[in-house]
């Protein structure tokens, strides 16, 4: 807005000064309404040009349409169910037929509507056609008995400059209420985010409960993790929404993460069991493991157990064996009695998972 106002003041300033020459320009009379009349030629040829134009597009559109008009072929049908394996049964050939002659009688009637939008496209472009033929022939005898009067060349001129400015400067008009109403709902929005930000600080304020408990929950469960590492939760009320962040002093490392995320799913599986009695389980894959302690991911172990016992639910990890067997003992829990019986191999031919082998 601020670049386009002056633009805007002084393209229109300019468009007033040539609009009061002509204003206070003296043509005789005979000839200012052959002017008049002239200029109303050439307007409306223009129209008359642009909306030929347009209609010959339209034309030319439809008979591509026209073109390319044609129902679905029978065979590309049946090429799909012998691709797919599955053998056609009569009824299904008939029915593919009763849908072959719909479809033939759809494109029959697309056409013929096709055909008729591009008869009466034709008659109109054939009409507008004359009419431009009749407006040039009316422009071109007006000027022929104006020509010579050099009066009215500088005048027309001035018509000229004033038509260009004009037009420039509602250019810049639509260009300038644009910009004031794109910066007007840029500044509603940072309006309604500052809103929806206090909203959320009310809000985060009245379950100031909950959002304790989560973070004594995480703090636990961080220190069960770790003997001398620290860590917090952190929630943030943002323009955007809610931020969540866990921290977990040390290395920045996967390990590290990896274990943030654990502390959030944990302590998400316990209040989500508390509150609504929670999906009955909590599911971790092994690479949630990847490059943390063996220390780490026995504990880690055996707080998802613990919180299972708890909520009478169940904590499912996939773990590789030989990860597993290198875990050290916990006090007061066997780890190996929580493995299920059924193990996955590829060691014979027999083995693997859902057919795949992986060598």
């Amino acid at each position: 807005m601020a670049e386009l106002r002056p633009k805007v003041t002084l393209a229109e300033n300019a468009a007033s000064r040539v609009r009061q020459q002509l204003a206070n320009f003296q043509v005789h009379e005979s000839y200012r309404e052959l002017s008049t009349r002239a200029s109303r030629a050439k307007s409306e040829l223009q129209s008359r040009a642009r909306e030929a134009l347009s209609l010959r597009e339209t034309i030319e559109h439809l008979k591509r349409a026209l073109e390319v008009e044609a129902p679905p072929a029978k065979s590309d049908l049946e090429r799909l169910y012998a691709a797919a394996g599955i053998e056609l049964p009569g009824l299904t050939l008939k029915r593919i037929e009763e849908v072959g002659r719909f479809y033939n009688s759809v494109v029959h009637n697309r056409k013929a509507h096709l055909q008729n939008e591009i008869e009466e496209a034709q008659a109109r472009l054939t009409e507008t056609e004359r009419q431009v033929a009749v407006l040039d022939g009316e422009r071109r005898k007006i000027l022929t008995m104006l020509e010579g009067r050099g009066a009215l060349d500088d005048f027309l001129a001035l018509q000229r400059d004033l038509a260009e400015m004009e037009a420039h400067a509602a250019s810049l008009r639509e260009r300038f209420k644009a910009a004031e109403l794109l910066e007007g709902e840029r500044t509603q929005l940072d309006i309604d985010r500052a809103n929806l930000k206090q909203r959320l600080q009310a809000d985060h304020h009245e379950r100031q409960e909950a959002l304790d408990r989560a973070i004594i929950l995480i703090a636990e469960t961080i220190s069960d993790l770790y003997d001398d590492r620290q860590g917090r939760f952190e929630l943030e009320a943002t323009d955007n929404g809610p931020e969540f962040s866990i921290s977990i002093e040390g290395d920045r490392g996967g390990g590290i993460s990896n274990m943030e995320i654990f502390c959030f799913d944990l302590a998400l599986f316990q209040i989500v069991g508390d509150r609504l009695g929670g999906p009955g389980f909590l599911i971790h894959d092994s690479h949630l493991f990847d490059g943390v302690d063996e220390r780490q991911i026995a504990r880690a172990l055996t707080l998802g157990n613990n919180a299972a016992e708890t909520q009478s639910q169940q904590y499912i990890v996939t773990m590789n064996s030989d990860i597993f067997d290198r875990l050290p003992s916990v006090k007061g829990i066997d780890l190996t009695a929580a493995v299920l019986p059924m193990r996955l191999s590829d060691d014979t031919e027999m083995g693997g998972l859902f057919g795949f082998r992986f060598d």
